[in-house]
């Protein structure tokens, strides 16, 4: 395969970064994984408590559901309780997360020639000092596994740093500007229609609860939905303030026009000098991005990037 530049081969994939960035993205999508799963476990089981109780006491010989019921709610106590014990998994994906994106921009700003790492003298040098800033900075407690042969400046980063102005242009445009816009757009696409169809959910919840109002009260069932939906309607609460899809949707949306309005000042980046504030400049708002999100995330926790 070959760029726009005209080299073939010239690429700079995720598999081309720093093996403290593949460290970092594997422990961060695990500690996500393992956050997100236990919250889902828990609203699940709240559920599922809460449907019980509603049905004991509306069949003979059901007692079963009354234990079920309190089972159901003792999970959910001891999950909150393990919650708390074990909430550094929360900690582990935003600073994993953090130590990945580090790692990344420096890494794309070594293989570009872009600032603080223009021209040859000490490049290698700088970069590998700002790299074991990074991992310092990430703390113990992230426990980033290296891999056997870990490199941390790989031959790729070489390759394309060696490459003439034009190609580097093109593998950046390729691999980092459009990659990232496309990842932008599709996650915002992706959280506004979760977004809506929650909505949706909602919905259909207060459709519940007033059904159930109205057949319970014409002695019609005698099964209470109200606190069934009601209990529902609190899991779907919390779920979205967990995913936080519609925040999300207009956080993507807005960094993607902001990189597609920065493609268009590709062209102009002709010498090595406007190159490398044209990538600060690029490097700077997909930096951007990550610290609002992140923000964001301490500021209403908890929350999932997705």
């Amino acid at each position: 395969m070959a760029t726009s530049g005209g080299e073939p081969g010239i690429r700079l994939l995720p598999t081309d970064m720093p093996a403290v960035f593949r460290a970092a993205d594997a422990r961060s999508a695990q500690a996500q994984q393992r956050f997100t799963r236990t919250i889902l476990l828990q609203l699940a089981l709240l559920l599922v408590a809460s449907v019980a109780g509603s049905l004991h006491g509306s069949y003979s010989g059901a007692d079963w559901l009354g234990f079920a019921a309190a089972g159901g709610f003792l999970a959910v106590a001891l999950l909150r309780l393990h919650g708390l014990v074990g909430r550094e998994q929360e900690g582990f994906w935003y600073e994993a997360r953090a130590t990945a994106e580090s790692a990344k921009t420096l890494a794309w700003r070594y293989a570009v020639g872009a600032p603080p790492f223009q021209g040859q003298d000490g490049a290698e040098v700088t970069l590998v000092g700002r790299l074991r800033e990074v991992i310092i900075g990430s703390g113990p407690a992230v426990a980033m596994l290296p891999d056997a042969d870990a490199v941390q400046i790989t031959p790729a980063m070489r390759r394309l740093r060696e490459c003439p102005l034009d190609v580097r242009r093109a593998v950046y445009c390729a691999d980092r500007i459009d990659e990232q816009r496309r990842w932008y757009t599709t996650k915002a696409q992706q959280n506004q229609s979760r977004s809506q169809h929650w909505g949706l959910a909602f919905l259909a919840l207060d459709g519940l609860a007033i059904s159930g109002s109205v057949l319970l009260a014409i002695d019609a069932i005698d099964v209470n939905l109200i606190g069934v939906a009601g209990t529902a309607a609190t899991a779907v609460t919390a779920w979205v303030q967990l995913r936080q899809h519609a925040t999300l949707a207009r956080a993507y949306s807005v960094a993607a026009h902001e990189l597609s309005l920065i493609r268009l000042l590709l062209d102009q980046a002709r010498t090595e000098e406007e190159w490398s504030r044209f990538v600060d400049d690029a490097e700077k708002a997909i930096s951007r991005e990550h610290t609002l999100w992140r923000a964001s995330r301490s500021a209403a926790q908890p929350a999932v990037e997705q």
